[in-house]
């Protein structure tokens, strides 16, 4: 039997924890907020096989507004003022990419063409649709020209579209036909991302499904926000879900 010792036996060393990762601190991470919000960053760039932050990209500015004039009917550009175009300005880049998108998508209706383009050949056309851009004045909805919605969000025409096509599995299209008198009819019709056209029951169906929830609706709901962009924000947020998006922000 072997004798007991007084000797103290080896200490384990103890395993160390690790240190709290702090994301906010990494430089990519740094770019990448500030791309979102607008400000300076450094784009990246491959060198010798390696990833570098040497591609220096401007703070985003609103640019100047359109020239349409006061007079015109359709568009309602000339109502906004300089401070009203800085506060949408300000406030769009405040919000994460997906309310953005959110945002954009509310306020574009993709409209199915009236007639063909094509001089060459009558009733053909390559473009299936066109874009409406609106902004908010307080509680009302105005339409205004592609430039000043553009240049008051300082965005490309790309995004608009991309952003558009890369919603949720339904959106809500205008098809417009103009009459012996060339006055356009719009009738909203449920299609899916895809393009294929529902049925016309399908579309009665959803007309008497428009009306039952205008009816539901409170107030204040029918007063900040129109029955197309009620269904169209529903479809959107089922689609992100509540990852880092604001509602109060479409309001």
């Amino acid at each position: 039997m072997d004798a007991i010792t007084d000797e103290p036996l080896p200490m384990k060393r103890k395993r160390s924890k690790r240190q709290h990762v702090n994301e906010e601190s990494w430089d990519a991470k740094k770019q990448k907020l500030n791309r979102e919000k607008g400000l300076k960053y450094h784009g990246k760039t491959k060198l010798n096989g390696r990833w570098m932050y040497n591609n220096e990209k401007n703070e985003r500015e609103i640019k100047p507004r359109c020239k349409c004039t006061a007079n015109k009917k359709s568009n309602k550009c000339s109502l906004f003022t300089e401070e009203v175009r800085i506060a949408i300005f300000k406030k769009f880049w405040t919000m994460s990419w997906s309310e953005k998108k959110v945002y954009v998508s509310l306020l574009c209706e993709r409209n199915s063409t009236v007639r063909a383009r094509n001089r060459k050949q009558e009733d053909v056309s390559r473009r299936a649709c066109s874009f409406t851009y609106y902004l908010r004045r307080e509680e009302e909805r105005l339409r205004v020209c592609k430039t000043f919605f553009l240049n008051t969000l300082s965005i490309g025409e790309w995004s608009v579209h991309q952003w558009k096509k890369d919603l949720g599995s339904k959106e809500l299209l205008h098809h417009r036909t103009a009459d012996d008198n060339g006055v356009v009819n719009e009738d909203e019709t449920e299609l899916e991302i895809g393009g294929n056209k529902k049925s016309i029951a399908r579309q009665k169906l959803f007309a008497d499904r428009k009306a039952s929830l205008n009816n539901s609706l409170s107030p204040w709901q029918k007063l900040s926000l129109t029955i197309a962009e009620h269904h169209q924000l529903k479809c959107i947020w089922n689609h992100y879900g509540s990852r880092r998006m604001n509602y109060s922000n479409f309001m």
